[in-house]
Formats: structure tokens, sequence, C-alpha cells
């Protein structure tokens, strides 16, 4: 990054849950917030459309169960939420 000046605040690349290369532009570090705007809807996008092509989702797979298990602390405000598919969002 530095030897191309590239203009890149930060670069983590995450294998099976661990951070395996983690670089940041001068004077930044992990602890910066970043104004992401709509970059995770275009993240969120390619990763259902990679996990549809491996058969494990697809697009009537409803969203409020995947959510309430990788975070059950939000299972409450997902309990009216159930019906809806992934091809409404």
């Amino acid at each position: 990054m530095r030897r191309e000046r590239m203009d890149v605040r930060s670069l983590v690349v995450v294998k099976d849950g661990r951070i395996v290369f983690e670089r940041y532009g001068d004077g930044l570090s992990r602890d910066n917030n970043y104004e992401l705007y709509s970059v995770t809807k275009t993240v969120t996008a390619l990763l259902a459309g990679i996990l549809d092509g491996e058969g494990k989702l697809g697009p009537s797979t409803r969203v409020a169960p995947l959510i309430a298990a990788a975070r059950p602390d939000l299972a409450g405000e997902l309990a009216d939420k159930q019906d809806i598919e992934l091809r409404h969002l």
C-alpha cells in the first residue's frame, strides 16, 4: 500500500474467523471508526450470492432466524419479522 501510494485507510484479511493480515494508513489503527454508508449492502449482496450459489440459502430463505442465530440478544426484536425473506431485502 505504501509503495504504490494507494489511498487505503485500512486493509484487514480474515480467514476462518482469524485476522491473518492487518495494515492501516498513517496515523490510523483498528480503533478508528469509518463511515461505510452503502458499502455494507454491496458486501451483504455479494455474500448472499455466494451462499445462494453454494445452495446454502435462496430467495425464500427467512432472514430473522439467521440473524437471531448470530445475535440471540436480538431475538425479541425479530419476533414480528419472521416472514421477511431474502427476496424482500
